[in-house]
C-alpha cells in the first residue's frame, strides 16, 4: 500500500489567552547532522505479531490506544481488541443506523479505570465497556475529528474545519462548550496526529511549529521548533484549495507529523517536502535531561514499516509503532505492534 500523505495548513496565531512557559528550550532540526537509518542499530525492545483471522484484520496504517493488559487497534471504522500477546478478543461497536451502533470512527479513547472505551463518531459519543458491550450515547454539538479527556475535561479537536475557525474545544463530561481556543482561517483543514498519545499531554497543528500543553484548564504555548529554511511562508496559508496547493508545490517545507513527549523524551516523526516533489522522512529524538538530539533519516523504500507509523510514547520511555518488520513486509498478514526503547538510542 502507497504511504497516504495528509497535507494541511495552518496560520501562526498569537492568543493572549496562551502564556509562554520560558523555563523550557526551544529546538532546532538541523537534517546536515541526521545519521542513516542504516548506519545505526535500532533493536525493538517489543515485536508482537497481531494474529491475523477472518473477522481480525488491521491494516498497518491503524491508529492503536493501550492499557496494560489490551491493545485497541482501529482503522476502516472497526475497533478490534487485542490481548498482550496480539490475540484478538472481540470488536468494541459496529457501523450501523441501530442502537449502539456508529456510522463512522474518528477517534477512541480508553478509560483504563472504567474499563470503557469512548468512541468519537460524528455528531456524538459512544461508551462501551471492554467487551464490546454498548453502555451509552452521548450527542456532542462539536465536529470534532480528534478528542481526548483529562481530569474530568474533554478537549476537542476540529482541525479548522468548515464548523468553526477554532481548532480546539474544552468541554465538561457533557460536552457543553466551556472555552475555545486557537480562532483562524484557512483554505483547507489542518491535521493535529497523536492527539493524546504522550505522558505530557499536547497538542500540535502540523504547518506550524508552536507545540502547546494542556495544563488543567489551559493551553499553554510551551515550544517553538525550528526548521531555518525549510518553514512556510506564511503567505501560503489563505486561498482556494488549488492556489494553495500550486503555492506548496514551489517550495520545501517540513510537517511534524507525529509529535509525542514525556518527562524525559520528546519523539517526532518529521517529514520533509522537497520542490522536486521527494519526500523525506525523520526520527528526530530530543533527551531532554540530557539536552541532546538525534535526527535519523530513514528508508523512502520501506513504507509500510513500523518506522512510518507511531503511536504512543510512554512513561517507560517506549514509543509503539503499528507496522511490519522492515526484513519482512507481508501485507497479507495483520501489522506488529513494535517498541523502541528512546533511552537506548540517545
Amino acid at each position: 500500500m502507497k504511504r497516504i500523505v495528509i497535507i494541511c495548513f495552518i496560520s501562526i496565531l498569537v492568543f493572549s489567552c496562551n502564556k509562554r512557559n520560558d523555563r523550557l528550550a526551544d529546538y532546532k532540526f538541523d537534517k546536515d547532522n541526521a545519521v542513516d537509518i542504516s548506519q545505526i542499530k535500532i533493536e525493538p525492545e517489543i515485536d508482537i505479531a497481531l494474529e491475523t483471522t477472518e473477522s481480525a484484520i488491521s491494516p498497518s496504517y491503524a491508529n492503536l490506544c493501550m492499557d496494560k493488559d489490551n491493545f485497541f487497534l482501529y482503522a476502516q471504522n472497526t475497533i478490534i481488541r487485542y490481548d498482550r500477546e496480539g490475540h484478538p478478543v472481540n470488536k468494541i461497536g459496529s457501523l450501523g443506523h441501530g442502537k449502539g451502533e456508529f456510522i463512522e470512527v474518528n477517534d477512541i479513547f480508553v478509560n483504563e479505570n472504567d474499563k470503557t472505551v469512548e468512541v468519537l463518531a460524528p455528531g456524538a459519543v459512544y461508551t462501551y465497556d471492554y467487551s464490546g458491550k454498548f453502555i451509552a450515547k452521548k450527542a456532542v454539538g462539536i465536529e470534532a475529528v480528534s478528542f481526548v479527556c483529562n481530569n474530568g475535561k474533554y478537549w476537542f479537536s476540529t482541525e479548522h474545519n468548515r464548523f468553526d475557525t477554532f481548532a480546539l474545544f474544552r468541554t465538561n463530561k457533557n460536552f457543553d462548550i466551556e472555552e475555545k481556543f486557537l480562532d483562524a482561517e484557512y483554505g483547507i483543514p489542518i491535521k493535529e496526529n497523536n492527539f493524546g498519545k504522550g505522558t505530557v499531554l499536547t497538542y500540535k497543528e502540523s504547518f506550524i511549529h508552536d507545540i502547546y500543553r494542556i495544563e488543567q484548564d489551559n493551553l499553554v504555548l510551551t515550544y517553538r521548533l525550528e526548521f531555518t529554511d525549510l518553514e512556510i511562508p506564511s503567505n501560503l496559508f489563505k486561498g482556494e484549495v488549488e492556489e494553495i496547493m500550486n503555492k506548496m508545490n514551489q517550495n520545501n517545507y517540513a510537517v511534524v507529523h507525529c509529535f509525542l513527549e514525556n518527562e524525559n523524551y520528546i519523539y517526532m516523526l518529521v517529514d520533509e517536502y522537497m520542490k522536486d516533489e521527494e519526500i523525506n522522512a525523520y526520527h528526530w529524538i530530543i533527551n531532554k535531561t540530557a539536552n541532546k538530539d538525534m535526527i535519523i533519516k530513514l528508508d523512502n523504500s520501506a513504507l509500510e514499516s513500523f518506522h512510518y507509523n507511531p503511536q504512543i510514547l510512554t512513561e517507560q520511555n517506549i514509543v509503539y509503532f503499528v507496522g511490519y518488520p522492515t526484513e519482512n513486509e507481508d501485507v497479507n498478514e495483520n501489522p506488529h505492534i513494535t517498541g523502541i526503547d528512546l533511552s537506548k538510542i540517545i
